[in-house]
């Protein structure tokens, strides 16, 4: 029962792990954001046109950074709750059966009156 359960939680960290797309954030980190880039096609050497090409290249860096940075974060979030709550979830499991002798005892003690 514990190794199906460990199975289960494995899974569901990889479907997590699939869901935030890590692996292409993180090789993707400072890439620009979906595609979206200018090149300077105009006529001439204009230094001001040049300049603008480059800051909307840099503004399109910064956002992938932003935008893959903040999926990471809320993969980190969601790994750390998931695992508190497997954690928490294993503990009662592991401790179930004391509980269930507790909730006997404490019954007969109460239907048989104080010994």
């Amino acid at each position: 029962m514990l190794t199906a359960t460990f199975s289960y939680f494995k899974h569901l960290l990889a479907y997590l792990f699939d869901f935030f797309s890590v692996k292409i954030c993180i090789t993707t980190l400072f890439a620009v954001w979906r595609r979206d880039t200018t090149t300077y096609t105009g006529p001439g050497f204009n230094i001001k046109a040049m300049f603008e090409s480059m800051v909307l290249n840099l503004a399109s860096i910064v956002v992938g950074f932003c935008v893959k940075m903040s999926t990471l974060m809320a993969y980190l979030v969601m790994t750390a709750i998931f695992s508190l709550l497997m954690s928490l979830y294993i503990l009662v499991w592991a401790l179930f059966p004391l509980v269930l002798v507790a909730l006997v005892y404490f019954g007969l003690k109460y239907l048989l009156g104080n010994f």
